[in-house]
């Protein structure tokens, strides 16, 4: 008595064998396709996530939105104080009276990249 599986030859066995891995094979490869292009579709505009500036989280917001926050976060920080020092002289000196400034288009604009 033979059954079904002795009537099928080998070599047609491997064949389907090898076509379901392949098959398998395609399907993974097209779902992580598919999952990075809506990743990238769902970033195309926006920070990514878990990304900062001067400790203020900006991911997941768009550069405009992130500009916002940050001006709103940051309004009341002052920059810090440089210690000048010439011999036995010191000056405690702000930044901002030196020049200093925060340039956070330019903060936002990296973190966008």
């Amino acid at each position: 008595m033979s059954t079904l599986r002795n009537s099928v030859p080998f070599g047609i066995r491997f064949l389907r064998f090898l076509l379901g891995i392949w098959t398998v094979l395609l399907l993974g490869l097209s779902t992580l396709g598919v999952a990075f292009m809506a990743y990238n579709a769902h970033y195309a505009e926006r920070i990514f996530a878990g990304v900062s500036i001067l400790g203020v989280d900006v991911g997941n917001l768009t550069p405009e939105e992130a500009l916002t926050h940050l001006r709103k976060k940051l309004a009341e920080d002052e920059l810090p104080f440089v210690r000048l020092q010439a011999g036995e002289k010191s000056w405690l000196v702000s930044s901002r009276s030196l020049g200093g400034y925060l340039d956070l288009d330019q903060a936002v604009q990296q973190a966008w990249q």
